[in-house]
């Protein structure tokens, strides 16, 4: 199985990925500043390389945005 996940490398973005990696599936993580073989470069504002990744995923798991902890 193949997972995306959108801003996937804050804390539940890593805890995310280790989980679905334990179970053995293929995990990409859409990033601005992309370190790791896994994580492509995604600004969510044009379209590159991170949409292939979108491609025959089988989920996606949208953890950009807007935290919770502001008023």
């Amino acid at each position: 199985m193949k997972i995306v996940i959108a801003g996937g490398t804050g804390f539940l973005g890593e805890n995310l990925e280790q989980f679905f990696l334990n179970k053995n599936y293929e995990v990409k993580i859409l990033t601005r500043n992309p370190k790791r073989k896994n994580e492509i470069f995604w600004d969510s504002k044009t379209i590159g390389a991170w949409k292939d990744e979108l491609e025959n995923a089988d989920v996606l798991i949208n953890l950009a945005g807007k935290s919770v902890d502001c008023r």
